[in-house]
């Protein structure tokens, strides 16, 4: 009178459906005997009666277990519906009680366009998801954890990967450690945030580190496998002596460390001089007319709008982002002379002082001047900008803009301004009598900051032309010294590296894959295996950052996600939902609703 449940591990009784624990026959008979002790007797043994009642209960219990099995899937649908949900409400970045508001929009589209009949079962599915704001949160908190034990799971099956780090302040004033990390992982460079790290208290160099060596440690990563940090250049990231940079360089001594090459490129702009007064006066400006008062700003946005004016308003400059000060002066160049007529209309001294400034040919000719360069500027910047960005990717962009300097620089000091239209429409005729000494001491002090900042780069130039184009290396110059010398390389024998790239540069098929191949990561990930040294510097090098860019776009979505209206957030929650919103990879939600306990009271 027993059969196996469908797990096929313990027996049921058909009589009184309990299981008995282990498949003993002793244990069987004991049950049958001392519970079913009369059953022989109203159903004999070999009888008719027997088999047509052991049929009808085998029917019974088959009929329960389908319907068990049917609920279960149900509730594994409705909780696959609740993590999609909650997955695109994260990623997003909107708040958790949206998810109710995705509910009610359903039902409105259920009710508005099924038919009669399916319309109940509908319903009632769609109102069995659980879908409210608490709900939603422990959905998160799910879903990034899976998230991060994927994520955890590739860095330690990587045998190298690096880390980028910046440190910024949430809406609660709470300072969060972004570290972001980049690796292969299955063929392709991924890029993830490795954790969002409260830092209690102070932030100095040493907090920093303990967090960052406490975090890796207590989640079994081993940073020996750290090849290069990318920091921006505050004192506590870069000191010489208890900076960041030099308390891991001690602990890891092949480290590679960075000073973000975005951040360097801005600060070798700085302004000084005529060129920085002019700059003020220009953002005092601007704040005169936006900030003074609120009547002011309408009264200059009708104005504005009066003349048919190009633009509505000027743009307002923040030294926090970096494209601000090119933007705001070519908005301000577009507006010039409306700019000064609506300036005349005022009665105020100071309306007065920015209008005779605007009356001034030398300092409009600087303002054109700062146009055309933040242009360049703000050009490289963009350039600089993105994911996916390797070392190699941003140091040719500098290097092409170092040229273009030099091209600044005589285009300039030959009076041609072939590179400097608004400029040379704001000199006009008189440009033969123009002093352009200014202009030309800027451009060669750029080019002396950019020298200074780049000449000493960590990696070679030499190095960095392999990831572009092996064939062209010259084998006979200083390319297998400067790989066999650097930090982060000295595992690399300069024999046995110079003699396998002497293969590759002659291997034709090989060159014939590189000549169609579009993607240089594609070439040495997959074409090039048969030359292991040499591919293990470049795969090396393609997995550094070259910059903090990913941290300082990360900041940004953390601010839409811990608003004005989600201070309450928490610093694991907040975590979460940043993974969530930057990652690239999706978990398996079925296998997450199938693994997990549903429950419909949320």
């Amino acid at each position: 009178m027993f059969v196996l449940s469908p797990s096929g591990n313990k027996p049921v009784c058909l009589l009184c459906n309990e299981s008995i624990a282990v498949v003993k026959q002793s244990n069987i008979k004991r049950h049958f005997e001392k519970k079913h002790a009369t059953f022989n007797e109203q159903f004999p043994i070999a009888s008719q009666i027997r088999k047509d009642k052991v049929t009808s209960l085998k029917s019974n219990l088959a009929r329960s277990q389908l319907v068990l099995v049917r609920s279960m899937t149900k509730q594994e649908k409705a909780m696959e519906a609740s993590l999609r949900v909650t997955w695109l409400i994260a990623k997003k970045k909107k708040p958790f009680t949206d998810a109710e508001l995705v509910k009610d929009c359903v039902l409105a589209v259920v009710e508005s366009v099924c038919d009669e009949k399916d319309k109940p079962g509908l319903t009632a599915a769609v109102k069995e998801i659980p879908l409210s704001d608490t709900t939603a949160g422990r959905r998160v908190d799910i879903l990034g954890e899976k998230s991060f034990d994927i994520l955890r799971a590739s860095i330690q099956k990587s045998t190298k990967f690096s880390i980028a780090l910046d440190e910024s302040t949430d809406k609660a004033d709470v300072a969060q450690l972004a570290v972001y990390v980049r690796y292969l992982n299955e063929n392709i460079f991924a890029e993830e945030l490795l954790c969002l790290l409260p830092l209690v208290g102070h932030t100095g160099a040493q907090d920093v580190y303990t967090v960052l060596t406490e975090f890796l440690e207590r989640h079994d990563i081993d940073r020996q496998r750290i090849v290069s940090l990318a920091t921006d250049g505050a004192p506590s990231m870069i000191g010489r002596v208890n900076g960041l940079a030099k308390r891991l360089t001690d602990d890891i001594p092949n480290l590679v460390t960075f000073h973000c090459i975005i951040h360097q490129s801005v600060l070798c702009a700085r302004l000084s001089g005529e060129l920085a007064d002019a700059m003020t006066t220009i953002m005092k400006l601007v704040n005169f007319l936006r900030s003074t008062s609120s009547l002011q700003h309408r009264l200059f946005k009708a104005f504005l709008s009066e003349v048919d004016a190009e633009y509505d308003d000027l743009l307002v400059h923040n030294d926090v982002r970096w494209l601000s000060k090119g933007k705001v002066l070519q908005r301000f160049w577009i507006l010039k002379e409306e700019v000064h007529q609506y300036l005349q209309t005022l009665s105020s001294e100071k309306a007065a002082g920015f209008a005779d400034k605007l009356n001034n040919e030398n300092f409009m000719q600087i303002v054109a001047f700062l146009c055309d360069i933040f242009q360049y500027l703000n050009d490289l910047n963009v350039k600089l900008q993105g994911r996916k960005h390797n070392v190699a990717d941003l140091i040719e962009n500098i290097s092409a803009f170092r040229s273009k300097l030099v091209l600044f620089h005589t285009d300039i000091s030959s009076r041609k301004l072939l590179h400097f239209s608004t400029m040379k429409a704001a000199v006009g005729h008189a440009l033969p009598s123009v002093d352009l000494s200014v202009m030309t001491s800027f451009i060669e002090q750029l080019m002396t900051n950019f020298e200074e900042r780049f000449d000493n780069f960590k990696i070679k130039k030499e190095v960095l032309v392999l990831l572009r184009n092996p064939f062209h290396v010259d084998i006979a110059g200083d390319i297998a010294h400067e790989v066999a010398v650097a930090t982060c390389f000295n595992f690399i024998n300069e024999s046995e590296f110079q003699l396998q790239l002497v293969d590759l540069q002659n291997d034709e098929a090989l060159k014939a894959g590189f000549s169609m191949s579009s993607d240089a990561e594609d070439f040495w990930i997959v074409q090039a295996v048969r030359y292991p040294i040499v591919r293990e510097v470049a795969l090396t090098l393609l997995t550094m950052f070259g910059s903090t860019y990913v941290c300082e776009s990360s900041f940004s979505t953390m601010n839409l996600i811990k608003n004005r209206q989600r201070m309450r957030l928490g610093d694991k929650r907040l975590e979460h939902s940043l993974r969530i919103a930057t990652t690239a990879c999706v978990p398996d939600f079925k296998k997450l609703a199938q693994d997990r306990t549903c429950n419909f009271s949320h």
